[in-house]
């Protein structure tokens, strides 16, 4: 027997109900290590500070907008056939405010990891400008399918898959491009690191495997949503009401580890930096350049004269 919409409706729910247990815990331990940051006396990254905002009004919303949409389909209608009807018809309000908040969603997500590339590659908007494109496609595609479910009539979601492939495929491709940008930098920067260390061992391990493990939770989410999406089963609705939560959950765990490792980093280092080195002079090579790779989106480094071994300063 095929899913229907009210299974796959009030088992997305269940899930998110769940998923927005585990974000209000999230979100409370990294308000705290924030405030925990601000009270030594340490600056906030205020860029993350916003981030964590948005996605706790955004997830919020979504939890309650999907919880008045289940509560007036089961309650407002005496049959399931009605229930059925109700849900399906996706020109109702509570539909355009459910996919607005969605694509609010996804496009915070997206720009957090576009700023984030934007401060590693030292504030170069030429190497975001593809990234920002596909978000800004993404965002279109999902202005699109609200248009349509509310100004054609008898639309279906269904009828719009190809509209909602390209908006989760856009921002699958801007978060998979700014994520091997900010791996590739910091990689770059951490093979350099280690040549002017002779072969010490470098703390930019963990802000890479942090970007990495980041990114490739997030991408796999959308892959799978995007999946579910091209099957057309109604399990689309399911994986729908928790991709707030998802994507909220991957930004605050970021969020989560990048303060916890700044922490870690401040008990062998007197500064705010999670790595510092510099590259001293050697015979028959010009003087290097202090270089700082730090937590809370600044750009910090002492440059030599002879701007030699001008390695970027990234943040995370």
């Amino acid at each position: 027997m095929a899913l229907q919409i009210d299974v796959a409706e009030f088992g997305g729910l269940v899930a998110e109900g769940i998923l927005y247990g585990i974000y209000l815990s999230l979100f409370g331990y990294s308000g705290y290590l924030l405030v925990s940051r601000r009270k030594r006396g340490e600056l906030i990254s205020y860029p993350m500070l916003l981030v964590a905002l948005l996605m706790f009004l955004l997830v919020t919303g979504q939890i309650i907008a999907d919880t008045f949409n289940l509560f007036v389909a089961f309650f407002h209608h005496d049959t399931r056939e009605e229930r059925i009807k109700y849900l399906e018809d996706v020109s109702q309000q509570l539909f355009a405010w459910k996919h607005n908040i969605l694509n609010a969603t996804l496009l915070v997500g997206d720009l957090f990891v576009c700023y984030r590339c934007y401060i590693i590659w030292g504030r170069d908007l030429r190497v975001i400008a593809l990234p920002l494109s596909l978000s800004a496609a993404s965002v279109a595609c999902g202005i699109q399918v609200t248009w349509a479910t509310q100004h054609l009539a008898s639309t279906t979601v269904k009828a719009q898959t190809s509209w909602i492939t390209a908006l989760f495929t856009l921002s699958l491709c801007a978060n998979a491009i700014s994520t091997s940008l900010l791996a590739f930098k910091i990689w770059q920067v951490d093979r350099a690191a280690r040549r002017f260390m002779a072969g010490s061992g470098s703390s930019l391990v963990p802000v890479l495997r942090i970007v990495v493990e980041s990114g490739a939770m997030n991408a796999a989410y959308l892959f799978v949503y995007t999946m579910t999406l091209v099957t057309g089963t109604e399990a689309l609705e399911t994986m729908a009401e928790m991709a707030t939560a998802v994507i909220s959950i991957i930004a605050t765990l970021l969020i989560i580890r990048v303060q916890t490792n700044a922490e870690r980093e401040a008990r062998y280092t007197t500064g705010r930096a999670v790595s510092t080195f510099r590259a001293g002079p050697r015979k028959n090579e010009l003087s290097g350049q202090v270089k700082t790779i730090s937590t809370d989106g600044t750009l910090e480094g002492t440059q030599s004269p002879s701007q030699s071994a001008d390695l970027n300063v990234i943040a995370v």
